[in-house]
């Protein structure tokens, strides 16, 4: 029953409104997230079996209370009898106020559709390992509450316990306060000092983001964010990442096997680094075009080196390493500090129009946004998803890097089934070994 549902609805007067619901595993079982179309309210609540279905109690201050005529600071509770029938939930709910009954209505929740001709929406968080705010935290905490049914992938940094003076559970409860259930756990490194050496490597200070002449920043008793990781070797990679891994799970935030490289840039050296130490999904291909921003700096020139081909309608790619298969997911949108909302959204629009042209083909596209600048950034992201929808689109789909990853390798794995042996290297159909248990 886990994952996203759109919701349609129909109030007891025969208005009817939309919405989109989520179902979590919670700490007692499975939990309900529903928000109605236009409420920035959602309910939220464990689901208790019953005899016929489920049962769900929620309170919460009138989310609907331009529709049903309660003043918006008025305690409601939402109480909805729900039934299984196939892939949908269907629910009869009331909404009280004390005694009160203040409207009914019916709901019918329904997963979108898993057949080809989805275009599926990731969107990422990148931890720099630089600093933790409560202003860039409360942006965020913002944001989940604008939109809780969305899931998130965070690339978590592990440079957060290494800085000096650093409390491992202070780091952890403000991290946690952007965390919800269901999200995604990856990892993002960067060349900070104090990570490496924790990690028993030597700190090099160069070649850096910004090129020769502008050594690393001090940040907190720290620097080295802006150095390439690509200036380690392989080896002295495969001991941060590992380090890193162990950090993070230590502090309960133990990470999936997605990855991003600092800058994006993740070439040979990294991806077979990363794919040693269990991570087989990369995000850090990027079309450098986004990034008007930095031109005159050695980075924009790294991103059109490394990515050349990488454009943004790019769709993901299996690349092989001496440990096994990597699977490339396109940052295709790249990052809110370099791209408005308008772009945004005409950059998710285009790829529903490449979908409606060819309807059997999937199509994946990705937003994200900093950590660190999410005060200044996240409204980008924001605007554009309120904007996106409200089209109540029935192609677009959105989920983690890791439910899109696990699609891909169950196509590919189909169609390695399906090609005759002689034909497999020649047509390109690449084995994702890494899918297995290892």
């Amino acid at each position: 029953m886990e994952g996203y549902y759109r919701l349609r609805g129909r109030l007891a007067s025969g208005e009817t409104y939309r919405g989109a619901a989520r179902i979590v595993a919670g700490e007692r079982g499975p939990e309900l997230i529903v928000q109605r179309e236009g409420r920035r309210e959602a309910f939220r609540a464990p689901l208790r079996k019953a005899r016929a279905g489920f049962l769900f109690r929620a309170e919460g201050s009138a989310g609907l209370a331009d529709r049903v005529g309660v003043a918006a600071e008025e305690q409601i509770r939402l109480e909805a009898r729900i039934r299984r029938r196939g892939e949908r939930l269907l629910s009869r709910w009331r909404l009280t106020a004390g005694e009160r009954v203040l409207a009914r209505g019916s709901e019918e929740l329904r997963k979108p559709a898993t057949s080809p001709g989805q275009v599926y929406l990731s969107l990422s968080v990148d931890w720099e390992g630089r600093d933790l705010t409560d202003e860039n935290l409360g942006a965020m905490e913002r944001f989940r509450e604008r939109f809780p049914t969305l899931p998130l992938t965070h690339f978590l940094n592990a440079a957060y316990y290494t800085k000096p003076g650093a409390r491992g559970v202070d780091v952890t409860r403000q991290i946690l306060r952007a965390l919800r259930p269901d999200d995604e756990r990856g990892l993002h490194l960067h060349g900070w000092r104090s990570l490496f050496e924790a990690a028993g490597v030597a700190y090099r200070a160069g070649p850096t983001f910004w090129g020769a002449g502008r050594p690393p920043t001090p940040c907190a008793g720290d620097e080295g964010h802006e150095v390439e990781v690509s200036a380690y070797t392989c080896a002295e990679l495969r001991r941060v990442v590992a380090y890193s891994k162990s950090r993070l799970a230590e502090a309960g935030l133990k990470v999936g096997g997605s990855f991003r490289a600092g800058g994006w840039v993740a070439p040979r050296n990294v991806i077979e680094a990363v794919r040693a130490e269990g991570l087989a999904v990369d995000a850090s291909a990027v079309p450098a075009r986004w990034h008007d921003e930095l031109r005159g700096t050695a980075l924009l020139g790294r991103l059109e080196q490394l990515w050349a081909t990488i454009q943004p309608t790019t769709q993901p790619y299996f690349e092989a390493t001496p440990q096994g298969q990597v699977l490339r997911m396109i940052d295709t949108g790249a990052l809110a500090d370099y791209v408005s909302a308008d772009e945004m959204v005409a950059h998710v629009e285009r790829a529903l129009q490449r979908r409606a042209t060819n309807p059997s083909r999937d199509i994946y596209v990705h937003l994200g946004f900093h950590q660190e600048t999410a005060a200044r950034y996240l409204p980008r992201l924001q605007r554009a998803l309120e904007r996106l929808l409200a089209k109540s689109d029935p192609h677009l789909v959105i989920e983690t890097l890791a439910g899109s990853a696990r699609r891909l390798v169950g196509e590919a794995k189909v169609a390695l089934a399906r090609a005759p042996r002689k034909h497999r290297e020649e047509d390109g159909i690449p084995l994702p070994a890494w899918d297995r248990e290892e």
